[in-house]
């Protein structure tokens, strides 16, 4: 269903965006085979990498193919919301054009309004103005994806906390994705930035890799060392199912996280206990048996404990996390 759905979204986002480049401006009849070119490339190249990946096919060439891949996506998504800014900003222009041009009826007013050459101007300028912001939009992202991340503190009041627990500082990340274009000097950058906090527990809420443990195991090396005193702990997201995520899993123990398929850990300090759980991403049973994510599951057998937290990879999660009488969720995606 995902695959399908992904399809026919990358199918309607090329198609709307090569009506533009290649088909408005009465240009149809001569862009015709280039508009679907254009929509068949695009549209199905992004799976190509899932392909690749699923037959073991990872190298410095794919790295660059994959780098094409992720950066075309962001540019084109880019190019979709402004197009689709421009229609709607033009549909209350023509509508409000059109009521004047029913008082202006002279020859010289119905030539101005329908001057074809006029016309294609400004598609092709409108055109060429959105592919450039978009292109420099999408090299600021490549830089903002590449710089060291930014910390965000945020303190969190939870009622009745215990005294042992209060000032706990919990430190997450999410989200990293270590792939052809994120590698071993990047995550080594987050780690020095973690340990620095002096975090008492560490939380990482998902989506770790995009790739197979056997090509990208030697740039999440650096993730072994992080450390926290009460414990450093991992729970899935969607993109470690995209990449055989049973393998990721076992990883994810070898570097010396925790990890929560649907259960749960307690953390005494002092005289109080703190329950950490923790669920598999939102989609996860679609992909393997018995990761569906299951909040009551993850706080079940616990008979005694202060204050709870689930680590859950998708924010969707929290309404069945409250059910299951969860104090807080920290989640990424």
């Amino acid at each position: 269903m995902f695959f399908l759905f992904a399809c026919v979204t990358l199918t309607f986002m090329y198609s709307y965006i090569g009506w533009h480049l290649f088909l408005s401006g009465n240009m149809f009849v001569k862009r015709k085979k280039t508009f679907l070119c254009f929509v068949l490339f695009f549209a199905f190249i992004p799976f190509f990498p899932f392909f690749l990946r699923a037959n073991q096919l990872e190298n410095s060439s794919t790295d660059l193919f994959f780098g094409f891949v992720y950066l075309e996506l962001g540019f084109f998504s880019l190019v979709f919301v402004f197009f689709l800014l421009t229609d709607l900003i033009k549909v209350p222009y023509y509508f409000i054009k059109g009521m004047i041009s029913i008082y202006k009826t002279t020859r010289l007013s119905t030539k101005r309004l329908s001057d074809p050459s006029k016309r294609r101007f400004l598609i092709k300028t409108t055109n060429i103005g959105i592919l450039g912001l978009s292109g420099v939009l999408t090299g600021y992202g490549l830089y903002e994806a590449r710089r060291m991340p930014a910390i965000k503190r945020v303190e969190i009041p939870i009622d009745n906390l215990p005294s042992d627990f209060n000032g706990l500082k919990i430190v997450q990340i999410t989200d990293i994705h270590i792939s052809p274009t994120i590698k071993r000097d990047f995550i080594q950058m987050v780690v020095n930035q973690v340990n620095a906090l002096s975090p008492d527990i560490i939380a990482f809420t998902g989506d770790l890799a995009d790739g197979s443990v056997q090509y990208l195991h030697q740039d999440a090396q650096p993730l072994a060392g992080l450390t926290a005193p009460l414990g450093v702990y991992f729970v899935t997201g969607n993109h470690e199912y995209y990449s055989n995520a049973p393998d990721w899993i076992r990883e994810a123990e070898r570097l010396g996280f925790t990890v929560l398929i649907n259960e749960h850990r307690l953390i005494k300090r002092g005289n109080s206990i703190l329950l950490i759980g923790g669920v598999t991403d939102h989609n996860g049973g679609q992909f393997v048996k018995g990761h569906t994510p299951d909040p009551e599951k993850a706080i079940m057998g616990a008979d005694k404990y202060d204050t709870s937290i689930l680590l859950a990879h998708q924010p969707k999660t929290i309404y069945k996390a409250a059910d299951a009488g969860f104090d807080l969720q920290l989640s990424g995606h």
